[in-house]
């Protein structure tokens, strides 16, 4: 009698160990692409908001350095606005309306600050009055000028009095802010020394003696002039406090106005480079640094540009590379080095005109 030989169940101890190859090798197929797609994403995004950061910013300061200079119908190359303020030593407004200065490995600002440049002392790292300063080896930009909201005298002034009335208050003046009253003959830049009151008709504005000298307007302005509010803004790069990952300081874009404190405007940014474009007496144009420049008169163009940086470290190994920006090759080892960390970096740069300047 034949005995049936038992059918073979189940799997070989080969068949198993091929079966788990094949599945380790199939989950670390998979898990590299998880990976290289969320590196991807990850760069994708980082490189969207590095790109995001330099536009704006560069639009802010395109915005501003188009602007420097302008007071109203009144010709900035034909006459000199009379400053009333003590909070402004420019006797010259068309002088005062765009100043440059480098930044030294110690911090101290080129050209040199005078006693009465106090708002540009208050970020300087040697005399520096809060906990923001300017980056040293970076460039800080100041700009002046005036801003318009159609809004124009509907009685006139008397030079015998320190007080006028305008109509509303559409450019949201009050107490210690600045004012321009424009025609085309002449421009006066006062502090506005009251609380304004505004009753749905007109307000009144005085410029007291306290904070404005002279305190009283002569010429006369009659109706029509335009009132203007006053701008006066720096822009520098400096230390946001934060950190990144690796620990490395985190720089961002701020600017500040007068009688008021520094703002962060954009993460990231952790260099700025100027140049001016100097007019000579030939026609040409120059373009130098801040230090070089020998009539800020004669600026008619500003070439700036910014290094920024992603937030997040999603480079496959340590950045190397050499960023070119106005007057300056940033490397990991120059003086306002980059960290030559993972993060993504890319140089932005623009040359904007001054729009009140032939």
């Amino acid at each position: 009698m034949f005995s049936r030989s038992k059918q073979q169940k189940g799997f070989t101890l080969i068949e198993l160990l091929v079966a788990l190859g094949l599945g380790v090798f199939i989950t670390a197929g998979l898990f590299q692409s998880y990976m290289s797609s969320k590196q991807l994403s990850d760069m994708e995004k980082a490189l969207s908001r590095l790109q995001e950061t330099g536009r704006f910013a560069m639009d802010a300061m395109a915005r501003d350095v188009r602007m420097a200079g302008y007071q109203g119908c009144a010709d900035p190359e034909a006459l000199d606005i009379i400053v009333m303020s003590n909070d402004l030593n420019a006797t010259s407004f068309s002088g005062g309306a765009i100043m440059g200065y480098e930044t030294n490995s110690n911090g101290v600002f080129e050209p040199a600050l005078t006693a009465s440049d106090t708002l540009l002392a208050a970020v300087q790292k040697t005399t520096k009055t809060g906990d923001v300063f300017a980056r040293p080896g970076t460039d800080v930009i100041m700009l002046q000028y005036a801003t318009s909201a159609d809004l124009v005298l509907e009685s006139p002034t008397n030079k015998n009095s320190a007080n006028f009335d305008i109509p509303n208050n559409d450019l949201g003046f009050s107490q210690d802010d600045h004012l321009m009253l424009s025609d085309c003959k002449s421009a006066h830049l006062l502090k506005v020394t009251n609380k304004p009151n505004n009753n749905g008709t007109k307000m009144n504005i005085a410029h007291g003696a306290n904070n404005n000298s002279p305190h009283k307007m002569e010429p006369e302005y009659s109706e029509g002039a335009e009132i203007l509010s006053f701008q006066l803004r720096l822009y520098f790069v400096a230390d946001t406090g934060r950190t990144t990952a690796e620990g490395n300081p985190v720089y961002g874009l701020y600017s500040q106005e007068l009688n008021g404190s520094p703002q962060e405007l954009f993460e990231g940014v952790e260099n700025l480079q100027i140049l001016y474009g100097e007019q000579l007496d030939t026609g040409n144009i120059r373009y130098v640094t801040a230090d070089e420049v020998t009539d800020t008169d004669n600026i008619i163009s500003v070439r700036f540009g910014i290094l920024a940086q992603s937030y997040d470290q999603v480079l496959s190994e340590d950045d190397s590379r050499s960023y070119l920006l106005p007057g300056e090759t940033v490397t990991d080892s120059s003086a306002s080095a980059h960290f030559g960390d993972r993060a993504i970096r890319k140089q932005f740069t623009m040359t904007a005109k001054l729009r009140n300047r032939r």
